[in-house]
């Protein structure tokens, strides 16, 4: 053990005092209790953690009984929630694992053994730390605390068995580099091509979540050269990786990263797609999104903005400077749609996000016809005009056709409508009851 006094100052005042009650509250029971994983890492590194969790010799039904509302998120594995002030702490039984028959868990979880054991189990040897929160020591039995400040992802004794034990490990530790900038030690790097047919039988969920981690890390190009590198994407996608990802795009990325823009959850799958996808159908085959198991919502968002960016992208290429019509047909009347689909977004948000774009591709085609000619003040100028941009928006809808023209038919009516809609982008007819009666009943003669 080593004294570290220093180590609890990025805790919040309030969580440190949640925690110091359920480590007194365990070892008054004479129980051990320690801060372990991640969070002791992120300590030690003078970060704030996003999540604590704890481990402890009492088994889960002793837990149970200290604490007033507890959940089992995991008991089977030795798992409960402790609940306070509605914030949870996981809080798990030391415990060894034995047997890895399908690579992705234990087949035997054994209870009752020391801290020693729970924490060889671990992954690398930066999650191996534990910290007793109350006589602020830490225990380091892997050198783990050395790695960090070498800036070393290492696994705990043979690579190979730890990757045998769970195929997601390799993708983790590809993570932890993305995210943290550390390297990987060159043995346990070594261990990824043997182990490949460990992490083919995870679950792709499993996959999803880590790829999307590394697309919101702070360099996901480390991660995802890594991923082409050690050939992890065709285990999960049937869509290839391009030859040559457009890096250049990578600032964009980072810049939506540290703002924080909208959503970024989503919009980080748009920019997968874009600087490393080659191309792709949106059949459920060759699909990367679909194949991830993504949500239909995130399928759609990403799916929005690719096509949005394609078609600004070719209008710089092309050195062609759209008009009214061309804007409000091919690129507002889009981003009105999506913007009534998704109540989360507010119109200005997606305004700023598509200038946000479009800023973008004046500085990447500098010599573009485009890049000189305030187009980001057009976009906004005919966003916010007034001038309908979708069918909802008109002066007039199906019954208005009805009642004033009592034999137009079904698909006339839908006909009519965007008819009336186009000619408005055109300028040639004004959004208003008259002026459109006038037109329709000049066209039905």
């Amino acid at each position: 053990m080593a004294r570290s006094p220093g180590i609890i100052q990025n805790i919040p005042a309030e969580e440190k005092k949640r925690l110091e009650f359920i480590t007194k509250t365990l070892k008054d029971s004479g129980e051990e209790c320690f801060l372990v994983g991640g969070s002791v890492r992120d300590l030690y590194m003078g970060k704030i953690p996003k999540e604590y969790d704890l481990t402890t010799s009492a088994d889960p039904l002793k837990v149970k009984k200290l604490f007033k509302r507890v959940i089992e998120t995991g008991i089977q594995h030795g798992t409960v929630t402790v609940m306070l002030d509605r914030v949870g702490y996981e809080v798990t039984t030391y415990r060894s694992e034995q047997g890895y028959s399908d690579g992705r868990r234990p087949d035997q979880v054994v209870f009752g053994v020391s801290l020693s054991e729970d924490l060889k189990r671990r992954d690398f040897t930066m999650n191996a730390l534990a910290l007793d929160i109350l006589e602020m020591e830490i225990i380091d039995e892997h050198g783990g605390t050395s790695d960090i400040e070498n800036k070393i992802i290492r696994t705990i004794g043979d690579p190979i068995e730890r990757f045998s034990e769970d195929g997601l490990r390799p993708i983790r530790g590809i993570r932890f580099a993305s995210s943290l900038g550390f390297q990987i030690d060159k043995e346990t790097e070594a261990a990824f091509s043997p182990t490949r047919h460990i992490t083919e039988k995870i679950a792709v969920e499993r996959f999803q979540v880590e790829l999307n981690k590394i697309l919101k890390s702070k360099d996901p190009s480390i991660g995802i050269n890594y991923l082409i590198r050690y050939n992890y994407f065709p285990i999960f996608l049937s869509t290839k990786v391009k030859s040559k990802p457009r890096l250049e795009l990578l600032p964009l990325f980072q810049e939506f990263i540290e703002n924080n823009f909208w959503n970024y959850e989503n919009l980080a799958w748009f920019f997968f797609l874009l600087i490393w996808m080659e191309d792709f159908s949106l059949t459920e085959k060759n699909n990367p999104l679909r194949n991830l198991k993504l949500s239909l919502q995130t399928e759609k968002e990403s799916i929005f903005f690719l096509d949005q960016w394609n078609r600004w992208e070719e209008l710089f290429v092309s050195n062609e400077t759209p008009n009214a019509y061309n804007l409000r047909r091919n690129f507002l009347s889009p981003m009105r749609d999506f913007a009534n689909k998704n109540p989360t977004m507010e119109d200005k948000e997606l305004l700023f996000l598509m200038q946000q774009l479009l800023a973008y591709l004046t500085q990447l085609y500098p010599n573009s016809i485009l890049s000189k000619s305030g187009i980001l003040n057009s976009l906004q100028e005919y966003y916010t005009d007034g001038i309908p941009l979708v069918l909802s928006e008109l002066t007039i809808n199906g019954n208005w056709l009805k009642e004033n023209f009592p034999t137009i038919q079904g698909k006339e009516i839908g006909q009519f409508l965007n008819q009336t809609l186009d000619l408005i982008w055109q300028d040639t007819l004004k959004n208003n009851p008259q002026d459109i009666l006038t037109y329709l009943q000049k066209e039905r003669l």
